[in-house]
């Protein structure tokens, strides 16, 4: 019972974490407020942007941990590798990070999620700047000039 409790918190902290990295729905707290107020409703906690206390210390600590880990970029293309992880282990060992086995399964979440989100906004850009250069919109070609 308890071990099936445990993995049902997991998954949802894992669905939490996607939803706050991909910045699905308001991005901020304070945009959230300001079209509640605008919209004249009463703003409900069910639906605010998840904010890094909203954790456990676990994924705090996974957090935390990610924001030290420098990043990995692909100097050719430009893609965005994650994180380099050659300096976790003595993180966890300065921080005195007891419960490791969770932080690191949080951390790895993070970091894919991190990943696969800066990936997409790198591919949108390249996108817009190629419709750019095009000088068209969409399947219409530009007026000669």
């Amino acid at each position: 019972w308890t071990w099936k409790f445990y993995q049902q918190q997991v998954i949802l902290i894992i669905e939490l974490l996607e939803k706050k990295i991909k910045k699905q729905g308001f991005k901020s707290e304070e945009e959230y407020f300001k079209v509640m107020e605008a919209l004249g409703k009463e703003p409900n906690p069910d639906k605010m942007p998840l904010r890094d206390e909203d954790f456990p210390y676990e994924v705090q600590m996974a957090f935390y941990i990610h924001s030290m880990l420098p990043d990995v970029w692909d100097g050719a293309g430009g893609n965005y590798f994650g994180k380099n992880w050659s300096a976790l282990g003595t993180i966890l060992d300065v921080y005195k990070v007891e419960n490791s086995k969770d932080v690191i399964l949080f951390l790895k979440y993070i970091d894919s999620f991190t990943t696969l989100s800066k990936n997409d906004e790198i591919d949108k850009k390249r996108k817009q700047q190629e419709k750019k250069e095009k000088g068209g919109v969409g399947n219409i070609p530009p007026r000669p000039k």
